[in-house]
């Protein structure tokens, strides 16, 4: 499971950087529906259409492409960092994480972690594991009948109140509803 978040970073990071440099309008929407396509097909559908998407940001013929993400996948060392850091996000995001702990395990101050995490992810560090613990809620609320104050604890997060919040801003509507929303569909 891990491998396969690692892998929809990597196709999170490389959409970033192509959608912020691309300008050829025909090509993004290319791009932009067999996104769409990835969440209304099988597993194995949605491996052909993430294949697709992948095969049209490595065939770009933009070269500030290919320049910006030769420049910003950094050295082999710094891979290895933002790597073992997504590990441990991975692992942990029930728990509390705190960020002087991440840091040290990228062995980086508080302040040199923040600014390489964005530099690598294009999030911040709480947005990073706020994305990770929403990405479960919405799993646990289409797939079990917990309560949403017992998803929010499971997912990592202090209160249902902040979990509510949290949720408002990634999903656009409330726990409750978007379980209401699935379930009708």
């Amino acid at each position: 499971m891990s491998h396969r978040n690692e892998l929809f970073a990597v196709f999170e990071y490389s959409l970033q950087i192509y959608f912020k440099t691309q300008q050829k309008a025909c090509q993004n929407q290319q791009v932009k529906d067999a996104i769409i396509q990835l969440g209304k097909n099988n597993n194995i559908e949605s491996a052909i259409h993430f294949l697709h998407v992948m095969n049209t940001l490595a065939t770009t013929e933009n070269a500030v492409v290919k320049n910006h993400i030769s420049s910003s996948t950094g050295s082999l060392h710094e891979n290895v960092k933002i790597n073992q850091v997504r590990t441990y996000i991975m692992e942990n995001f029930t728990n509390r994480i705190e960020k002087s702990e991440i840091s040290k395990i990228a062995g980086l101050s508080s302040n040199g972690f923040s600014r390489f995490f964005k530099q690598h992810t294009g999030l911040t560090f709480n947005e990073y594991v706020n994305k990770i613990r929403i990405e479960q809620a919405t799993r646990l609320l289409c797939t079990t009948d917990d309560t949403i104050s017992e998803i929010a604890y499971s997912c990592g997060f202090s209160s249902p109140q902040y979990f509510n919040r949290v949720f408002m801003k990634y999903m656009g509507m409330s726990p409750g509803k978007f379980r209401n929303r699935s379930v009708q569909l």
